[in-house]
């Protein structure tokens, strides 16, 4: 339940899914193990979430030990106090009555954090070692039709809103049957639009809401173990209203698009197409561009270096005649070898694309390092197959869209008026994520802010902060650079800074005004002194949440429907002493329902209003030139996270200055 202003309850509910798979973790292990080596099976399985069914409980998998075996021995605590050595055979036995089967199955390492009993101790680690055999992967895999999987769970605004209202009347005659004894309080709460349950939630947040889960438990046992359980006095009287609550929004006009030679659109169904428009300002020749591709896949790679060839005119540039390489061996060596002997110089190439035989995340990672880290050049890979029969030139479409935004062109631009422009002003994203791989010396910060009036040229930095760490230290020199690379840019600095920030959990807000924020003063401070001129921007900070447990419906003369794209709420659900809202930027049809992002302004002195912030970010949703059409949440927050999940993956360490100007990790 969520508590909003004047102390109302309202009742979060949603349809949700777990994908748990059929085969044990141990078949899993057992099919690679003929593939690769075991450093690649751990690696594979590092961050997943299984579920054990003998106890119905998940956990994230921290490692895989191939040096033990159920025959390993552990000391156990036993009821009498004494510590017994016993095996993880004789162990299942005992407790759970299963006998394992497989004797030389490695075992899965979990670490979890157990909270001491002691006021003030810090967390400890504990080491929980798990079977295979008895262990089931869940989560999406690649094995796993896609189309079975939205035909379950896609599910249109009339049949959710019909299976919440059964459940809502269900919950309201439940409470209704259980009211507690004489209560000090008494409470009432609604089902209302503000429900849901996110569908895309990602192995890092389950594995967090399962030890949340675990360790509220553990709380739980220990309350009741200390007499704390069953009191009456605990007991509270609950009316549940079985309707939803209605609501009142307002929909934001749709934003016109601008192309290259005066074209235009308003888009009525939030996306557009890029056939035969030219670009607002594209790099016009790209002449010096570098293909490698394996011996295989020459037929598809100059399928793609022709068609591209081709294409390059309808969007209003030149591309010249590729310097091309096929590779008899493609393993990462090949590929990389081959990037070293043709860049010699910075200025070799201005494009590098690859083409790869396949999704090898090595093969990926490997060229990507060289050409980020030790030889930066904006670059593209394909897999070989997507260039492959009629879908090669709808292909290439988004290829030469991707590329010139790599290069750093203007595909597209929107009309931007009122206060935002009446300042010179810069808009940052911000967004931290915790890399899968221990190896990684930290979670990744990325930042990226706008350079222009037109809110398309950007600056990008990456910082590493402590391990599952969501503040983000580093973000003062962050933004002093981007305020250094804004004056070099248009010979003034920023007077107004918007920023949206991602990746905060709902109890880090406090850390986050006490930490971040006040970094910023610090800086103006540096730039005052050293452009011996006084610096004092005004800033708006806010927290941009897509992840959230809200669902909102749109009655009209139809029934039920997804609300139109544009939709703002900012009463009712919202907090009264606070300034936040609900923003709908997207459009689904009839592909599901749609689900809002929320927006929390932590901060603003700017002159900004709260029209004015949610009108921005409403437009900033437009502008991500990796998709023809508006997305979730503004534009600089999705490149950040963009930013950050390469430099987690692939990278692992901050990229080459000289790319700080380009949108190279689209």
């Amino acid at each position: 339940m969520n508590v909003v202003d004047k102390g109302k309850l309202f009742l979060c509910a949603d349809l949700c899914w777990r994908v748990m798979h059929s085969n044990t973790v141990l078949d899993f292990i057992q099919r690679r193990k003929q593939e690769t080596d075991t450093g690649a099976i751990e690696s594979d399985l590092i961050g997943s979430v299984i579920m054990c069914k003998y106890n119905n409980r998940t956990y994230n998998i921290d490692g895989v030990a191939f040096d033990l075996s159920p025959r390993s021995t552990f000391v156990k605590k036993m009821r009498g106090g004494e510590m017994k050595e016993i095996s993880y055979v004789s162990y299942f036995e005992e407790r759970y009555q299963i006998r394992l089967r497989i004797l030389d199955q490695p075992l899965l390492l979990s670490i979890s954090e157990k909270r001491s009993n002691e006021p003030g101790q810090k967390k400890q680690k504990e080491i929980i070692y798990l079977m295979p055999e008895l262990s089931y992967l869940t989560g999406i895999t690649a094995d796993i039709p896609r189309r079975d999987l939205i035909q379950h769970t896609r599910v249109d605004p009339p049949k959710r809103y019909e299976e919440l209202e059964k459940f809502s009347r269900k919950v309201s005659q439940t409470f209704g049957s259980v009211g507690g004894p004489s209560s000090s309080s008494s409470s009432s709460s609604s089902s209302s639009s503000r429900s849901g349950s996110d569908r895309d939630r990602d192995r890092d947040r389950d594995r967090d809401r399962d030890r949340d889960r675990d360790r509220d438990r553990r709380d739980r046992d220990r309350d009741h173990d200390r007499g704390r359980g069953g009191d009456e006095d605990w007991k509270i009287s609950l009316s549940i209203n079985p309707r939803m609550v209605e609501i009142q929004g307002r929909i934001l006009p749709a934003q016109k698009i601008f192309f290259g030679n005066n074209a235009s659109e308003i888009p009525d169904r939030a996306s557009w197409q890029l056939q035969n428009r030219y670009f607002v300002n594209p790099v016009k020749s790209i002449d010096r561009w570098l293909v490698i591709f394996g011996e295989r896949d020459r037929r598809n790679a100059e399928g793609f270096m022709q068609t591209m060839q081709q294409d390059a005119g309808a969007f209003g540039f030149r591309l010249g005649e590729p310097k091309a390489v096929d590779l008899r061996n493609t393993s990462q060596e090949s590929y990389v070898r081959c990037i070293q002997d043709n860049l010699v110089r910075p200025d070799s190439f201005s494009l590098v694309v690859c083409i790869l035989p396949n999704t090898n995340a090595m093969v990926y990672s490997a060229i990507k390092k060289q050409l980020i880290l030790r030889t930066p050049v904006p670059s593209q890979c394909i897999v070989a197959k997507t260039l492959d029969g009629q879908k090669r030139r709808s292909v290439c479409t988004k290829l030469a869209q991707q590329i010139q935004a790599k290069l750093g062109a203007t595909l597209w631009t929107i009309e931007f008026s009122g206060p935002i422009i009446q300042k010179p002003t810069m808009v940052i994203g911000l967004d931290v994520s915790t890399a899968k791989d221990k190896k990684v010396r930290g979670s990744v910060a990325a930042f990226c802010a706008t350079m222009n009036s037109k809110f398309t040229q950007y600056f990008s930095r990456v910082d590493f902060v402590p391990r599952d760490q969501e503040i983000y230290t580093g973000i003062g020199a962050s933004l002093k650079a981007a305020i250094e690379s804004f004056i070099k840019t248009n010979n003034i600095p920023p007077m107004r800074i918007v920023i949206f920030r991602d990746g905060v959990g709902d109890g880090q807000h406090h850390a986050v005004l006490d930490q971040e924020i006040p970094e910023f003063q610090g800086i103006f401070k540096q730039i005052s002194v050293q452009y011996q001129k006084p610096y004092s921007p005004t800033v708006c900070f806010t927290l941009v949440k897509k992840r959230i447990s809200t669902r909102l419906f749109a009655r009209g003369h139809q029934g039920v429907s997804n609300p139109r794209f544009g939709t703002v709420v900012d009463t009712t659900i919202t907090t009264k002493s606070q300034f936040d809202f609900f923003l709908i930027t997207q459009n689904v049809g009839n592909m599901g329902s749609v689900s809002p992002t929320r927006y929390h302004v932590l901060f603003n002195d700017t002159d900004l209003q709260a029209d004015d912030i949610q009108l921005l970010a409403f437009k900033m949703s437009y502008l991500y030139y990796n998709w023809n059409g508006t997305i979730a949440i503004p534009a600089p927050v999705q490149y950040a996270h963009k930013l950050s999940a390469l430099a987690a993956t692939a990278l692992q360490k901050s990229p080459s200055e000289l790319l700080k100007d380009k949108l190279y990790f689209l």
